[in-house]
């Protein structure tokens, strides 16, 4: 009986507990104004700016003269410099491989008989023709002579085999000077085809050599961004070594191609690095995977905003003043490194409140809290 009566009690004191808890409750006052829901979003502030645009790009460095050194004339090989050793280096004018040349120096030696002889030839000629004249005006004083009476015809014509004896001894002379093989410029070898004894022909190939004072670093890059280049009056360029950002190099805009790549879409943008520009420093190795910085002045303003400014649908969204949502499709004149670059809006006061990363839930005319603008707030939540 007693465990029965224990158990209403219990009973009996939750219901009273409930009643008291309900009627405690405050209740809603329906004469309270009722908050509208607000967003919290992230924002920035921009405006137009006016600064330098920099490009960044990776490429390979290259030699701009990349020869293969050919013999023109036929002989065996008597001398090989250790410069054409492949992986060595070599200055311009260095002799680098000679040719048999006794041939060559048997042929100048005719060349010079055979000058010798046109001149000698022109010599009678002339003296030929002059007596001639002077025969004809002793008997014909008033009568025009005949071109063959004078001997034009003979003089024009050992003339003609003077000019050709003297280009003859310059094929001469310089057929005698390839025999000597030497360096167009400064460079190194790359590889070496012929060995010492070995007798050669005309056209065969003897080396490949690249150049080591002109270097060019080929970027890949986009339209766009090569038609700003080009359209910047004042462009400083360095090229760094990815591996140790503090080591650079001086370059300067060389060239573009003159087409698209059909796979890729891009075109290759060639910068000179010489030792010129960097007296004081070692040129990079061929063959180098550098960075280039571009920074170029455009002389315009623009809008930049991060990319994920931009939402899935090529929209950005503002914060007017009266704090509403408001959607607009921008004019996007060019992107680079994460950064789109707006012409600058119409009918705007700035600066104006751009939302960051918008989601794809975002509906225009939503009222947006003043007090939530900051990523303080945001933090706090």
């Amino acid at each position: 009986m007693l465990k029965k009566l224990i158990g209403i009690a219990v009973v009996f004191v939750t219901i009273v507990l409930i009643v008291i808890m309900v009627k405690s409750k405050k209740r809603p006052s329906f004469d309270q104004e009722q908050k509208s829901p607000e967003l919290k979003l992230i924002m920035e502030n921009i405006s137009p700016i006016k600064e330098g645009v920099i490009i960044t790009a990776n490429g390979n460095v290259m030699a701009k003269w990349q020869t293969e050194i050919k013999s023109e004339v036929i002989g065996p090989i008597t001398y090989i410099s250790d410069n054409l050793l492949v992986g060595a280096s070599f200055n311009k004018g260095d002799s680098l491989l000679t040719i048999e040349s006794i041939n060559y120096e048997s042929q100048l030696s005719r060349q010079l008989a055979n000058l010798a002889r046109a001149q000698e030839l022109l010599f009678e000629e002339e003296v030929k023709s002059e007596r001639a004249i002077n025969d004809w005006k002793s008997v014909n004083s008033n009568k025009p002579a005949n071109d063959f009476t004078i001997r034009v015809p003979q003089l024009n014509s050992a003339k003609m085999s003077l000019k050709a004896a003297e280009l003859d001894l310059k094929v001469a002379r310089n057929n005698l000077s390839k025999t000597t093989i030497k360096a167009p410029y400064d460079g190194f070898v790359i590889s070496k085809f012929v060995d010492l004894g070995e007798t050669i022909q005309v056209g065969t190939k003897i080396a490949d050599v690249f150049s080591s004072e002109d270097l060019e670093l080929i970027l890949p890059l986009n339209n766009t961004q090569i038609e700003m280049i080009l359209s910047s009056k004042d462009k400083e360029i360095k090229i760094y070594d990815i591996t140790n950002p503090e080591k650079f190099w001086m370059a300067r805009f060389s060239r573009v191609d003159q087409m698209i790549d059909q796979k890729s879409r891009w075109r290759n943008l060639y910068l000179t690095i010489d030792q010129k520009d960097n007296s004081d420093k070692t040129l990079p190795i061929q063959g180098s995977f550098l960075q280039a910085e571009i920074t170029l002045d455009l002389d315009k303003e623009f809008l930049r905003i991060d990319e994920k400014s931009l939402s899935m649908q090529g929209d950005i969204w503002l914060v007017g003043s009266d704090q509403l949502l408001n959607k607009i499709t921008p004019n996007i004149s060019f992107r680079n490194n994460g950064y789109i670059y707006l012409y600058p809006l119409e009918n705007q006061n700035y600066p104006i409140q751009l939302v960051s990363a918008p989601s794809s839930t975002l509906l225009e005319g939503v009222k947006v809290s003043q007090q939530e603008l900051s990523q303080e707030s945001l933090d706090e939540e």
